[in-house]
């Protein structure tokens, strides 16, 4: 069976809106929860809640400043659909490990630790 580039194009459009569909899904509902949850876990007041928060802000925009170049330049080297495979699954896998965090400790050391780790899967 030979597929044409049309449908190949409407199937990576596709997944990409459902991509962003997700992502949007989260984002507005950990927004209006993240700051009660943040202040829960630290069990202070809100000011000690703001400056986790802060730093949870501070560490991703540091992160992605850092790591968004290495990422570019690796998914222009190697094959684009093994490098979106295997961010995929290191998303997930700090997804799962960001759940079973318990502490503000865990949590800090979730969301920093798998930032700057490989793929889980090797690329070609």
């Amino acid at each position: 069976m030979v597929v044409t580039t049309q449908s190949h194009r409407k199937a990576a459009l596709a997944f990409i809106f459902v991509t962003v569909l997700i992502d949007m899904l989260a984002f507005g509902m950990i927004i209006p929860v993240l700051p009660l949850l943040v202040q829960d876990f630290v069990g202070g007041g809100p000011a000690r809640a703001a400056q986790m928060y802060g730093l949870f802000g501070t560490a991703w925009a540091l992160m992605q400043f850092i790591f968004s170049p290495v990422q570019g330049s690796l998914s222009d080297h190697f094959l684009a659909a093994d490098h979106a495979i295997a961010g995929s699954r290191r998303d997930r896998s700090r997804v799962a490990v960001r759940c079973r965090a318990t502490t503000i400790n865990g949590r800090c050391s979730a969301r920093l630790q798998p930032q700057a780790a490989a793929p889980s899967r090797p690329l070609r």
